[in-house]
């Protein structure tokens, strides 16, 4: 999941989901099943997702509070990629008694963190604040300051909702150049940028780590958004002020010895119609 290998990190999934089943293996099982939703939540595939929630809901292993907990999570990102706010901070708060009732400090760091844009877009931005904070405080001197990137854009994104660019453009600045300076930071970056992914069309247009950004992009496969961004990372790109030119991930297309003259003719002709013909139209230009 975090090599952002997709179809490596299903097969695994669902093969350690088999095993747990064939073993009567009840807890590994639920676990399994929970990192497969992660997986699909995180690659904001919300139909999968929600096949496999139904199916955690089901699950014995959903009592338990470690379990409750991971699926209040889930539950919480995809009301969050559904836009439900209501049921985003409804899950939120199921999750936060959970982490209480499970008490062990890694949890108390890790998981309430995961709530706050729940709790911000519901307009609870000073709640989700301290949780930020308290995360931070607990993960101090631990191999868990690897979350600092993280929660600072956790905390950028606070501010967005609270309409205060200044900080939220500070705040990812420091958590970017964090994540920069040393790759091991950005382990859990993908937890909020994926949902909340205004935050990097946010670093873009204000110039923050725009290589670091792009990358990101990339990686994590994220949509552009309907506005225009300067700097977004197309995966395709065709420019037409100018000379007519076909790029891929930045890079100009290389059609080896023989160009394929017919094809990129039929490609103009749509780009000047304003990006679709209908086939009629089509056949009366060229044929």
């Amino acid at each position: 999941l975090r090599q952002v290998d997709y179809a490596a990190a299903a097969a695994r999934f669902e093969r350690a989901e088999t095993l747990a089943r064939d073993d009567g293996l009840v807890h590994a099982e639920f676990a399994a099943l929970q990192f497969r939703a992660y997986l699909e939540l995180t690659f904001r595939h919300v139909g999968e997702a929600q096949a496999l929630l139904a199916r955690l809901e089901r699950h014995p292993a959903r009592g338990h509070a470690d379990g409750a907990m991971n699926y209040s999570v889930a539950q919480t990102m995809h009301a969050q990629l559904r836009g439900d706010v209501a049921g985003a901070l409804a899950h939120a708060e199921s999750g936060l008694r959970a982490v209480e009732r499970v008490g062990a400090q890694y949890f108390t760091a890790v998981f309430p963190a995961l709530f706050a844009s729940a709790l911000a877009d519901a307009g609870q931005t000073d709640r989700a604040r301290r949780i930020i904070a308290t995360s931070r405080e607990l993960s101090r001197g631990s191999y868990l300051e690897t979350m600092e990137s993280q929660l600072c854009l956790e905390e950028a994104y606070v501010s967005l909702v609270d309409g205060d660019a200044p900080s939220a453009h500070e705040r990812l600045a420091h958590g970017l150049a964090l994540a920069v300076a040393d790759r091991r930071r950005t382990a859990y970056v993908h937890r909020i940028v994926t949902r909340k992914p205004v935050l990097l069309a946010t670093a873009l247009s204000a110039g923050i780590e725009v290589d670091h950004v792009r990358e990101l992009i990339r990686r994590w496969r994220i949509a552009p958004p309907d506005h225009h961004v300067p700097g977004w990372p197309w995966p395709i790109e065709v420019r037409t002020l100018g000379s007519f030119e076909v790029r891929r991930d930045d890079a100009p297309i290389e059609f080896g010895r023989k160009a394929p003259r017919k094809t990129l003719a039929l490609l103009k002709a749509i780009v000047a119609r304003g990006g679709s013909a209908p086939e009629s139209a089509l056949i009366d230009t060229f044929w």
